[in-house]
Protein backbone atom coordinates (compact mmCIF):
# COMPACT_ATOMS: atom_id res chain seq x y z
CA UNK A 1 0.00 0.00 0.00
CA UNK A 2 1.35 3.41 -1.02
CA UNK A 3 0.28 6.76 0.45
CA UNK A 4 0.38 9.59 -2.08
CA UNK A 5 -0.21 13.08 -0.73
CA UNK A 6 0.45 16.41 -2.34
CA UNK A 7 0.39 20.03 -1.22
CA UNK A 8 -1.97 21.98 -3.47
CA UNK A 9 -0.60 24.81 -5.56
CA UNK A 10 -1.70 26.51 -8.76
CA UNK A 11 -1.11 23.31 -10.71
CA UNK A 12 -0.48 20.04 -8.85
CA UNK A 13 -0.38 16.52 -10.23
CA UNK A 14 0.16 13.02 -8.92
CA UNK A 15 1.59 10.60 -11.50
CA UNK A 16 1.19 6.84 -11.12
CA UNK A 17 3.30 4.65 -13.38
CA UNK A 18 3.57 1.38 -11.41
CA UNK A 19 1.10 -1.25 -10.27
CA UNK A 20 -0.01 -1.31 -6.65
CA UNK A 21 -2.57 0.09 -4.22
CA UNK A 22 -2.50 3.82 -3.58
CA UNK A 23 -4.23 5.98 -0.97
CA UNK A 24 -4.37 9.40 -2.62
CA UNK A 25 -5.05 12.71 -0.92
CA UNK A 26 -4.32 16.40 -1.33
CA UNK A 27 -3.93 18.99 1.37
CA UNK A 28 -3.93 22.73 0.91
CA UNK A 29 -2.94 25.79 2.85
CA UNK A 30 -5.22 27.49 3.29
CA UNK A 31 -7.93 24.78 3.01
CA UNK A 32 -10.09 23.77 1.32
CA UNK A 33 -8.64 22.77 -2.02
CA UNK A 34 -10.28 24.68 -4.84
CA UNK A 35 -11.81 23.05 -7.89
CA UNK A 36 -8.96 23.73 -10.32
CA UNK A 37 -6.04 22.51 -8.25
CA UNK A 38 -4.92 18.94 -8.79
CA UNK A 39 -4.99 15.91 -11.06
CA UNK A 40 -4.11 12.23 -10.84
CA UNK A 41 -2.49 10.66 -13.91
CA UNK A 42 -2.20 6.93 -14.54
CA UNK A 43 0.35 6.47 -17.32
CA UNK A 44 1.47 2.87 -16.80
CA UNK A 45 1.42 -0.21 -14.57
CA UNK A 46 5.02 -1.38 -14.34
CA UNK A 47 5.42 -4.25 -11.88
CA UNK A 48 7.81 -4.32 -8.97
CA UNK A 49 10.74 -6.71 -9.11
CA UNK A 50 8.98 -9.32 -6.96
CA UNK A 51 5.52 -8.93 -8.50
CA UNK A 52 3.72 -9.74 -11.73
CA UNK A 53 0.67 -7.60 -10.99
CA UNK A 54 -0.51 -5.09 -13.57
CA UNK A 55 -3.33 -3.63 -11.46
CA UNK A 56 -3.42 -0.01 -10.28
CA UNK A 57 -5.88 0.60 -7.43
CA UNK A 58 -6.58 4.19 -6.45
CA UNK A 59 -8.34 4.96 -3.16
CA UNK A 60 -9.16 8.66 -3.45
CA UNK A 61 -9.28 10.01 0.10
CA UNK A 62 -9.97 13.48 -1.28
CA UNK A 63 -11.38 14.24 -4.70
CA UNK A 64 -9.05 15.40 -7.48
CA UNK A 65 -10.25 17.65 -10.24
CA UNK A 66 -9.84 14.70 -12.59
CA UNK A 67 -8.30 11.26 -12.92
CA UNK A 68 -6.63 10.91 -16.33
CA UNK A 69 -5.82 7.42 -17.61
CA UNK A 70 -3.78 7.77 -20.79
CA UNK A 71 -0.66 6.72 -22.63
CA UNK A 72 -1.15 9.19 -25.44
CA UNK A 73 1.61 11.85 -25.47
CA UNK A 74 -0.61 14.48 -27.07
CA UNK A 75 -3.31 14.08 -24.43
CA UNK A 76 -0.81 14.24 -21.59
CA UNK A 77 0.74 17.41 -22.99
CA UNK A 78 -2.71 19.03 -22.98
CA UNK A 79 -2.75 18.84 -19.21
CA UNK A 80 -0.07 21.44 -18.59
CA UNK A 81 3.46 22.47 -19.29
CA UNK A 82 4.98 19.60 -17.32
CA UNK A 83 6.28 16.60 -19.22
CA UNK A 84 4.66 13.35 -18.12
CA UNK A 85 6.20 9.93 -18.76
CA UNK A 86 4.49 7.77 -21.39
CA UNK A 87 4.99 4.16 -20.35
CA UNK A 88 2.06 2.43 -22.03
CA UNK A 89 -1.13 0.89 -20.63
CA UNK A 90 -0.99 -2.44 -22.43
CA UNK A 91 -2.38 -5.12 -20.12
CA UNK A 92 -3.15 -2.65 -17.33
CA UNK A 93 -6.18 -2.73 -15.04
CA UNK A 94 -7.19 0.45 -13.21
CA UNK A 95 -9.60 0.52 -10.26
CA UNK A 96 -10.73 3.87 -8.86
CA UNK A 97 -12.74 4.35 -5.67
CA UNK A 98 -14.02 7.76 -4.58
CA UNK A 99 -14.23 7.62 -0.78
CA UNK A 100 -15.43 11.19 -0.18
CA UNK A 101 -17.41 12.08 -3.28
CA UNK A 102 -16.17 13.89 -6.35
CA UNK A 103 -15.10 17.45 -7.01
CA UNK A 104 -17.71 19.89 -8.21
CA UNK A 105 -17.49 20.10 -12.02
CA UNK A 106 -17.54 23.49 -13.72
CA UNK A 107 -20.97 24.73 -14.77
CA UNK A 108 -21.81 23.72 -18.31
CA UNK A 109 -19.18 20.97 -18.50
CA UNK A 110 -20.10 19.54 -21.89
CA UNK A 111 -16.80 17.98 -23.01
CA UNK A 112 -15.76 14.39 -22.22
CA UNK A 113 -12.41 15.86 -21.19
CA UNK A 114 -14.19 17.48 -18.25
CA UNK A 115 -15.41 14.16 -16.83
CA UNK A 116 -14.31 13.07 -13.37
CA UNK A 117 -12.41 10.16 -14.93
CA UNK A 118 -11.09 10.56 -18.47
CA UNK A 119 -9.72 7.54 -20.34
CA UNK A 120 -7.77 8.04 -23.57
CA UNK A 121 -5.72 5.05 -24.62
CA UNK A 122 -4.38 3.69 -27.87
CA UNK A 123 -3.13 0.50 -26.20
CA UNK A 124 -4.85 -2.81 -25.71
CA UNK A 125 -5.77 -2.66 -22.03
CA UNK A 126 -8.10 -4.01 -19.38
CA UNK A 127 -9.75 -1.17 -17.49
CA UNK A 128 -11.82 -1.73 -14.37
CA UNK A 129 -13.29 1.46 -12.95
CA UNK A 130 -15.17 1.49 -9.65
CA UNK A 131 -16.77 4.87 -9.11
CA UNK A 132 -19.32 5.76 -6.46
CA UNK A 133 -21.50 8.60 -7.65
CA UNK A 134 -19.16 9.73 -10.42
CA UNK A 135 -19.15 10.09 -14.19
CA UNK A 136 -16.73 8.53 -16.74
CA UNK A 137 -15.85 9.54 -20.29
CA UNK A 138 -13.88 7.25 -22.60
CA UNK A 139 -12.40 8.69 -25.78
CA UNK A 140 -9.54 7.82 -28.11
CA UNK A 141 -8.34 7.82 -31.70
CA UNK A 142 -10.42 4.87 -32.98
CA UNK A 143 -7.64 2.39 -32.17
CA UNK A 144 -6.75 -0.02 -29.42
CA UNK A 145 -9.17 -1.87 -27.19
CA UNK A 146 -10.35 -2.02 -23.57
CA UNK A 147 -11.12 -5.42 -22.12
CA UNK A 148 -13.53 -4.55 -19.30
CA UNK A 149 -15.11 -1.35 -18.04
CA UNK A 150 -16.83 -1.91 -14.70
CA UNK A 151 -18.75 0.82 -12.87
CA UNK A 152 -20.09 0.10 -9.40
CA UNK A 153 -22.18 2.57 -7.39
CA UNK A 154 -23.07 0.87 -4.13
CA UNK A 155 -24.91 1.48 -0.85
CA UNK A 156 -24.18 4.94 0.51
CA UNK A 157 -23.41 6.42 -2.89
CA UNK A 158 -25.51 9.03 -4.60
CA UNK A 159 -25.76 10.83 -7.91
CA UNK A 160 -26.66 14.51 -7.92
CA UNK A 161 -27.50 16.60 -10.99
CA UNK A 162 -27.98 20.33 -11.01
CA UNK A 163 -31.68 21.18 -10.93
CA UNK A 164 -32.99 22.78 -14.08
CA UNK A 165 -30.04 21.65 -16.25
CA UNK A 166 -31.46 19.52 -19.04
CA UNK A 167 -29.49 16.42 -19.97
CA UNK A 168 -30.39 17.13 -23.60
CA UNK A 169 -28.12 20.18 -23.50
CA UNK A 170 -25.11 18.58 -21.82
CA UNK A 171 -25.40 14.87 -22.54
CA UNK A 172 -25.01 14.22 -18.81
CA UNK A 173 -24.35 10.52 -18.29
CA UNK A 174 -22.84 7.96 -15.98
CA UNK A 175 -20.78 6.64 -18.90
CA UNK A 176 -19.95 8.80 -21.91
CA UNK A 177 -18.58 6.90 -24.90
CA UNK A 178 -17.05 9.79 -26.78
CA UNK A 179 -15.95 9.80 -30.44
CA UNK A 180 -12.87 7.66 -30.98
CA UNK A 181 -13.56 5.48 -27.94
CA UNK A 182 -11.61 2.23 -27.98
CA UNK A 183 -13.58 -0.96 -28.56
CA UNK A 184 -14.81 -2.25 -25.18
CA UNK A 185 -15.20 -6.00 -24.91
CA UNK A 186 -17.38 -6.06 -21.76
CA UNK A 187 -19.25 -3.24 -20.04
CA UNK A 188 -20.59 -3.91 -16.55
CA UNK A 189 -22.67 -1.35 -14.62
CA UNK A 190 -24.03 -2.00 -11.14
CA UNK A 191 -26.21 0.47 -9.22
CA UNK A 192 -27.07 -1.04 -5.85
CA UNK A 193 -28.61 1.08 -3.12
CA UNK A 194 -27.61 4.26 -4.94
CA UNK A 195 -29.60 7.41 -4.15
CA UNK A 196 -30.83 9.03 -7.39
CA UNK A 197 -33.55 11.17 -5.81
CA UNK A 198 -31.56 14.37 -6.50
CA UNK A 199 -30.51 13.28 -9.97
CA UNK A 200 -33.65 12.16 -11.79
CA UNK A 201 -36.79 14.27 -11.91
CA UNK A 202 -38.86 16.33 -14.31
CA UNK A 203 -36.22 19.10 -14.17
CA UNK A 204 -32.97 17.11 -14.41
CA UNK A 205 -31.56 13.69 -15.15
CA UNK A 206 -28.74 11.66 -16.63
CA UNK A 207 -28.20 8.93 -19.18
CA UNK A 208 -26.78 5.65 -17.99
CA UNK A 209 -24.87 5.33 -21.29
CA UNK A 210 -24.45 8.12 -23.80
CA UNK A 211 -23.07 6.88 -27.14
CA UNK A 212 -21.73 10.02 -28.79
CA UNK A 213 -22.22 9.82 -32.56
CA UNK A 214 -21.98 13.51 -33.34
CA UNK A 215 -19.08 12.94 -35.72
CA UNK A 216 -18.94 11.22 -39.08
CA UNK A 217 -17.28 8.09 -37.67
CA UNK A 218 -19.58 5.98 -35.51
CA UNK A 219 -18.53 5.34 -31.91
CA UNK A 220 -17.98 1.67 -31.12
CA UNK A 221 -20.66 -0.11 -29.05
CA UNK A 222 -19.40 -2.45 -26.29
CA UNK A 223 -19.47 -6.08 -27.30
CA UNK A 224 -21.31 -7.28 -24.18
CA UNK A 225 -23.42 -5.41 -21.61
CA UNK A 226 -24.29 -6.41 -18.04
CA UNK A 227 -26.51 -3.78 -16.36
CA UNK A 228 -27.98 -4.33 -12.89
CA UNK A 229 -30.11 -1.83 -10.97
CA UNK A 230 -30.95 -3.02 -7.48
CA UNK A 231 -32.76 -1.22 -4.63
CA UNK A 232 -32.04 2.30 -5.81
CA UNK A 233 -33.36 5.13 -3.64
CA UNK A 234 -35.74 7.37 -5.54
CA UNK A 235 -37.44 6.71 -8.85
CA UNK A 236 -35.57 6.09 -12.08
CA UNK A 237 -37.25 8.97 -13.88
CA UNK A 238 -36.70 9.89 -17.49
CA UNK A 239 -38.58 11.76 -20.17
CA UNK A 240 -36.06 10.22 -22.62
CA UNK A 241 -34.50 6.80 -22.97
CA UNK A 242 -31.84 5.84 -20.38
CA UNK A 243 -29.44 4.38 -22.95
CA UNK A 244 -29.07 6.86 -25.78
CA UNK A 245 -27.23 7.70 -28.97
CA UNK A 246 -26.31 11.38 -29.34
CA UNK A 247 -26.70 12.98 -32.76
CA UNK A 248 -26.79 16.57 -33.93
CA UNK A 249 -29.42 17.85 -36.34
CA UNK A 250 -29.12 21.11 -38.25
CA UNK A 251 -32.78 21.78 -37.56
CA UNK A 252 -33.25 20.39 -34.05
CA UNK A 253 -29.80 20.61 -32.47
CA UNK A 254 -29.08 17.78 -30.04
CA UNK A 255 -31.08 14.65 -30.81
CA UNK A 256 -31.01 11.51 -28.66
CA UNK A 257 -32.09 8.29 -30.34
CA UNK A 258 -32.36 4.60 -29.44
CA UNK A 259 -29.25 2.67 -28.39
CA UNK A 260 -27.97 0.34 -31.15
CA UNK A 261 -26.75 -3.27 -31.29
CA UNK A 262 -27.32 -4.07 -27.63
CA UNK A 263 -26.00 -7.46 -26.57
CA UNK A 264 -26.44 -8.54 -22.96
CA UNK A 265 -28.58 -8.38 -19.83
CA UNK A 266 -30.57 -5.64 -18.06
CA UNK A 267 -31.87 -6.44 -14.58
CA UNK A 268 -34.08 -4.14 -12.47
CA UNK A 269 -34.71 -5.35 -8.90
CA UNK A 270 -36.63 -3.68 -6.05
CA UNK A 271 -36.73 -0.39 -7.93
CA UNK A 272 -39.20 2.04 -9.45
CA UNK A 273 -39.22 3.27 -13.05
CA UNK A 274 -41.14 6.39 -14.08
CA UNK A 275 -41.10 7.05 -17.83
CA UNK A 276 -44.21 9.12 -18.57
CA UNK A 277 -43.47 10.13 -22.16
CA UNK A 278 -41.14 7.56 -23.72
CA UNK A 279 -40.07 4.00 -23.00
CA UNK A 280 -37.19 3.87 -20.51
CA UNK A 281 -35.15 1.39 -22.57
CA UNK A 282 -35.23 2.04 -26.32
CA UNK A 283 -33.08 -0.18 -28.51
CA UNK A 284 -32.50 -0.73 -32.19
CA UNK A 285 -30.77 -3.55 -34.09
CA UNK A 286 -30.71 -5.57 -30.87
CA UNK A 287 -28.49 -8.66 -31.01
CA UNK A 288 -29.43 -10.40 -27.75
CA UNK A 289 -31.42 -8.99 -24.81
CA UNK A 290 -32.59 -10.44 -21.52
CA UNK A 291 -34.65 -7.81 -19.68
CA UNK A 292 -35.60 -8.87 -16.15
CA UNK A 293 -37.93 -7.04 -13.75
CA UNK A 294 -38.20 -8.39 -10.19
CA UNK A 295 -40.24 -6.61 -7.51
CA UNK A 296 -40.34 -3.56 -9.75
CA UNK A 297 -42.93 -0.79 -10.03
CA UNK A 298 -43.36 0.73 -13.48
CA UNK A 299 -45.19 3.92 -14.40
CA UNK A 300 -45.23 4.50 -18.14
CA UNK A 301 -43.23 2.69 -20.79
CA UNK A 302 -40.25 0.41 -20.20
CA UNK A 303 -39.07 -1.31 -23.36
CA UNK A 304 -39.28 -0.25 -27.01
CA UNK A 305 -37.57 -2.27 -29.74
CA UNK A 306 -37.29 -0.13 -32.87
CA UNK A 307 -36.99 -1.23 -36.46
CA UNK A 308 -33.60 -2.03 -37.91
CA UNK A 309 -31.91 1.18 -39.03
CA UNK A 310 -29.09 -0.22 -41.14
CA UNK A 311 -30.98 -1.63 -44.08
CA UNK A 312 -27.76 -1.95 -46.06
CA UNK A 313 -26.18 -4.15 -43.38
CA UNK A 314 -26.88 -7.85 -43.00
CA UNK A 315 -27.72 -8.35 -39.32
CA UNK A 316 -28.22 -11.62 -37.50
CA UNK A 317 -31.72 -12.28 -36.25
CA UNK A 318 -32.12 -10.79 -32.78
CA UNK A 319 -33.47 -12.49 -29.68
CA UNK A 320 -35.44 -10.67 -26.97
CA UNK A 321 -36.53 -12.24 -23.68
CA UNK A 322 -38.55 -10.18 -21.17
CA UNK A 323 -38.95 -11.77 -17.73
CA UNK A 324 -41.29 -10.03 -15.22
CA UNK A 325 -41.91 -11.31 -11.71
CA UNK A 326 -43.85 -9.88 -8.77
CA UNK A 327 -44.11 -6.43 -10.35
CA UNK A 328 -46.74 -3.78 -10.95
CA UNK A 329 -47.12 -2.16 -14.38
CA UNK A 330 -49.20 1.02 -14.66
CA UNK A 331 -48.92 1.97 -18.30
CA UNK A 332 -51.00 5.15 -18.62
CA UNK A 333 -50.70 6.07 -22.31
CA UNK A 334 -47.37 4.33 -22.81
CA UNK A 335 -46.47 0.80 -23.81
CA UNK A 336 -44.43 -1.71 -21.91
CA UNK A 337 -42.91 -3.67 -24.78
CA UNK A 338 -43.20 -2.42 -28.34
CA UNK A 339 -41.60 -4.66 -30.91
CA UNK A 340 -41.43 -2.93 -34.25
CA UNK A 341 -38.89 -5.22 -35.83
CA UNK A 342 -38.28 -5.44 -39.55
CA UNK A 343 -35.95 -8.40 -38.98
CA UNK A 344 -36.68 -11.92 -37.83
CA UNK A 345 -36.77 -11.38 -34.07
CA UNK A 346 -37.48 -14.19 -31.63
CA UNK A 347 -39.45 -12.67 -28.73
CA UNK A 348 -40.35 -14.34 -25.43
CA UNK A 349 -42.43 -12.66 -22.72
CA UNK A 350 -42.57 -14.42 -19.33
CA UNK A 351 -44.59 -12.98 -16.45
CA UNK A 352 -45.65 -14.29 -13.05
CA UNK A 353 -47.36 -12.69 -10.06
CA UNK A 354 -47.73 -9.30 -11.69
CA UNK A 355 -50.43 -6.67 -11.91
CA UNK A 356 -51.05 -5.02 -15.26
CA UNK A 357 -53.25 -2.04 -16.07
CA UNK A 358 -53.77 -1.80 -19.82
CA UNK A 359 -54.33 -3.94 -22.91
CA UNK A 360 -52.45 -7.18 -23.25
CA UNK A 361 -51.45 -7.80 -26.85
CA UNK A 362 -51.84 -5.66 -29.91
CA UNK A 363 -50.78 -6.97 -33.31
CA UNK A 364 -50.81 -4.61 -36.23
CA UNK A 365 -49.72 -4.29 -39.81
CA UNK A 366 -50.26 -0.54 -39.71
CA UNK A 367 -47.84 1.09 -37.31
CA UNK A 368 -49.25 4.57 -37.87
CA UNK A 369 -52.68 3.36 -36.82
CA UNK A 370 -51.25 1.56 -33.81
CA UNK A 371 -49.63 4.72 -32.53
CA UNK A 372 -53.10 6.20 -32.05
CA UNK A 373 -54.18 3.44 -29.70
CA UNK A 374 -54.23 3.61 -25.92
CA UNK A 375 -51.83 1.92 -23.52
CA UNK A 376 -50.92 -1.67 -24.30
CA UNK A 377 -48.81 -4.28 -22.56
CA UNK A 378 -47.26 -5.66 -25.73
CA UNK A 379 -47.47 -4.36 -29.27
CA UNK A 380 -45.93 -6.67 -31.85
CA UNK A 381 -45.38 -5.75 -35.46
CA UNK A 382 -46.39 -8.41 -37.97
CA UNK A 383 -42.75 -8.71 -39.12
CA UNK A 384 -41.78 -10.46 -35.89
CA UNK A 385 -40.91 -14.08 -36.59
CA UNK A 386 -42.32 -15.58 -33.39
CA UNK A 387 -43.81 -14.52 -30.08
CA UNK A 388 -44.10 -16.63 -26.93
CA UNK A 389 -46.25 -15.30 -24.09
CA UNK A 390 -46.60 -16.88 -20.66
CA UNK A 391 -48.66 -15.24 -17.89
CA UNK A 392 -48.97 -16.99 -14.51
CA UNK A 393 -50.96 -15.73 -11.49
CA UNK A 394 -51.35 -12.25 -12.94
CA UNK A 395 -53.94 -9.65 -11.99
CA UNK A 396 -54.95 -7.88 -15.21
CA UNK A 397 -57.15 -4.83 -15.66
CA UNK A 398 -58.20 -4.61 -19.31
CA UNK A 399 -58.96 -1.33 -21.02
CA UNK A 400 -59.59 -3.15 -24.29
CA UNK A 401 -59.46 -6.62 -25.77
CA UNK A 402 -56.91 -9.24 -24.77
CA UNK A 403 -55.78 -9.43 -28.40
CA UNK A 404 -56.34 -6.48 -30.68
CA UNK A 405 -55.60 -6.79 -34.38
CA UNK A 406 -55.67 -3.55 -36.38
Amino acid sequence: MYLLSTQASNSTAIVVSASGEYNVSCSASPAPVTAETWYVYVVGCASAANSTSSVVRLQLLSAPTQVVISDDPEQLMLRGSMTLPVLGLTGCSVAITYLNGTSLPPAGATSPRQAHAFVYSSSVMTTVLYLEGSFIAISGNYSGSIGTVQINTTHGSSVVCRSGLSQTLTGTSLLWLAPGSSQITTLSILMRGTDVSLAMSATNGFFLINLDNRTRNATAVPGLHAIEVDSVIGSLYSSLMWLATWHVSLLSGNVFLAYPRFNGVVSVVNSSINAPTQAFFQLTDTLQLLLSLLNATVYGGVFYQLSNTAAETELACGSVIVDIRNSTLSLFDARFAVMSADGCYQITIRASEIKIDGSIIQVTTNQAQALLSQSVFIYVDSAVLSLSLLLVDCAITLFSNVVSVL
